[in-house]
């Protein structure tokens, strides 16, 4: 028979367990009703709506477009990104040891800047190829558009494949030196510990690619995330818009429970970041020049988007002037990436460090599944009524545009940094001072700290970047920067919108470049589940 509980005690619990209770209903106001509300618009009307779910010929084409360009985007990234990865990684030393993830900075930047940048650089390349009689004008488009996302989403496969070659075990590449040549030990061990994760990073390049629309509509490319803003803006409403957007929804929840797999498994050890030998990652012959063919490849893919966006911005004045005029837009932009980098924020540090673990992951990194474009309509089924007017005319509705798409980003960036501290450090703590104050702010917030700026950080510099959901929720007199910049895009590259997309670089890069100086090795002893031991 269970001992029954005092009063005190369940007021006690009651106390300790409301944060995460309130944190649970935010989380499911903000992330999950949006997409909630989509699929119960399915049962208004069950038959016309799923039939229009299913693709004619012209959509089925524009889907098989759209998974064919995915597919290949999502290739080109991962090969790209596991030579340069290891060739980074040799590269690495003590006091370059942050340096080398800088090219993960760019993460930030929107698809479509990339677009404008390399859409210039190809002009001016046609420039000079006319004294010799050739031009890039007649590339296929599609091809230019797949250059264009695999240098948006290079840092993240990057990032991943970096994160699965540093966490490898040198234990195990050691033994087997004794016995095989360097080639051998990095593709039968490294390869192999490190695949899992490198795949994830692919499959998310995958879902991003799969969904985008700036990229396409840019250069003419018809895809099927395209006909979901011509079914929204033709009147349709929200219900057939998502009916016919269910083939995309389809696509992200099978992928989604493998990438779950992948991504809970994945842990950083941070004295494996910290300190690396040289011969580490050393492999001799062609594959050492694959690497740095790879590595100058991404580089160049970085550099060229700066280097184009400084050159035709021109005079100084110039950027000023974009500055000037595009300075409410800035203001606007900051305001709401900060308003979703302190929500999400707060409510990842709510849920992780209480329940979340690997059997939440799923949950986390539900919402990918969904077009952001989608989590933008569905925001606005939820908000828009009488009741809730105040939130859907105000800076709330971008804000929560941002929130509801990058609050898994949040968590899932929170949940990997926890598990690199040791649950004894805490265990102790509870049990000497109990969970006030003091325990928060002596013993939580120097473990936690670096997640907490790096989650915060991350979700700011991606929000003010932010397109597909906040150009649907957006109203009249309500424009960020992302948006004053896709605008000023179908109406032909100058140098003023050069300079918007050089500011916007700016800002989205400059925050990242401190998650990186916040999240950098450090010298800690104990670490879980390993304890300051190599796994």
């Amino acid at each position: 028979m269970e001992p029954a509980i005092s009063a005190d005690a369940k007021w006690v619990r009651w106390r300790a367990n409301l944060p995460w209770s309130l944190a649970v209903l935010a989380w499911f106001a903000v992330v999950g009703a949006p997409m909630l509300v989509l699929f119960g618009l399915l049962a208004q009307q069950p038959e016309a709506l799923w039939h229009a779910a299913w693709p004619d010929a012209r959509r089925l084409q524009l889907l098989t477009n759209s998974i064919i360009m995915a597919m290949a985007v999502a290739t080109a990234c991962v090969a790209l990104s596991l030579p340069a990865a290891a060739w980074l990684l040799r590269r690495k030393e003590a006091r370059l040891a942050t340096l080398i993830w800088l090219p993960l900075v760019m993460v930030a930047v929107p698809p479509y800047v990339h677009a404008l940048a390399w859409m210039q650089f190809w002009q001016g390349m046609d420039g000079m190829l006319a004294f010799l009689g050739l031009s890039l004008r007649p590339a296929p488009l599609w091809l230019k558009a797949v250059w264009v996302e695999t240098a948006a989403y290079l840092p993240i496969t990057l990032a991943f494949s970096m994160v699965g070659l540093a966490n490898n075990n040198p234990l195990l590449s050691d033994a087997a030196r004794l016995y095989v040549d360097e080639w051998t030990v990095f593709w039968r061990i490294r390869l192999v510990l490190a695949l899992p994760t490198i795949l994830v990073g692919g499959g998310f390049v995958f879902l991003l690619s799969v969904a985008d629309f700036s990229v396409p509509s840019l250069f003419q490319v018809q895809v099927y995330a395209v006909e979901i803003l011509v079914e929204h803006s033709s009147g349709v409403g929200e219900a057939m818009t998502f009916a016919v957007a269910l083939p995309l929804v389809a696509i992200g929840l099978a992928v989604i429970p493998l990438l779950s797999r992948g991504v809970a498994h994945i842990s950083l050890v941070p004295e494996r970041f910290g300190r690396f030998a040289v011969t580490d990652h050393a492999i001799g012959g062609s594959f050492a020049r694959l690497q740095y063919i790879a590595a100058m490849s991404v580089f160049m893919l970085i550099v060229v988007p700066i280097a184009v966006l400084i050159v035709s911005v021109g005079a100084p004045a110039t950027f000023v002037d974009a500055v000037v005029q595009g300075g409410d837009a800035v203001l606007y932009s900051v305001a709401v990436a900060l308003g979703a980098a302190v929500a999400v924020t707060m409510l990842a540090m709510t849920l992780v460090r209480r329940t979340l673990d690997r059997r939440w992951m799923l949950a986390i990194l539900l919402p990918f599944a969904v077009p952001a474009s989608l989590i933008g309509i569905g925001l606005l089924v939820v908000w828009n009524h009488g009741a809730t007017e105040f939130v859907f005319g105000s800076i709330l509705m971008p804000v929560l545009a941002s929130s509801a798409r990058f609050a898994p980003i949040a968590a899932a960036t929170f949940l990997v940094y926890s598990r690199s501290i040791s649950t004894d450090l805490l265990e102790v703590a509870e049990l000497l001072q109990g969970r006030g104050r003091a325990t928060w702010w002596q013993v939580y917030r120097p473990l936690f700290g670096p997640g907490i700026v790096t989650a915060f950080l991350v979700v700011f510099a991606l929000s003010l970047g932010e397109l597909p959901a906040t150009l649907m929720v957006a109203q009249p007199g309500q424009q960020t920067l992302a948006l004053r910049v896709y605008n000023l895009l179908h109406y032909g590259a100058s140098d003023q919108v050069a300079a918007l997309c050089l500011l916007l670089t700016s800002l989205s890069m400059a925050p990242l470049g401190l998650a990186l100086l916040a999240s950098r090795p450090r010298d800690r002893k104990s670490f879980a589940p390993w304890h300051g031991r190599p796994c």
